[in-house]
């Protein structure tokens, strides 16, 4: 885990919240999470919204194999 960056952790945490949830109504967590705290918050944190079709649960997504 030592070559993970920040980025990496923050792309990482995009992907996995960005996950549909049925908890939520088929919304993802990162959507709930703005909807409650803002833009700002998501901005200031460093992750952003992924496209549903574009989620990525993969090692290959930070680089590894």
């Amino acid at each position: 885990m030592d070559d993970l960056t920040q980025e990496k952790v923050n792309l990482a945490v995009s992907h996995v919240n960005s996950m549909l949830r049925a908890k939520y109504g088929d919304v993802p967590a990162i959507e709930a999470f703005r909807r409650i705290v803002g833009e700002e918050a998501l901005r200031r944190l460093g992750i952003w919204p992924v496209p549903a079709a574009e989620v990525n649960l993969t090692p290959a997504l930070v680089g590894w194999k």
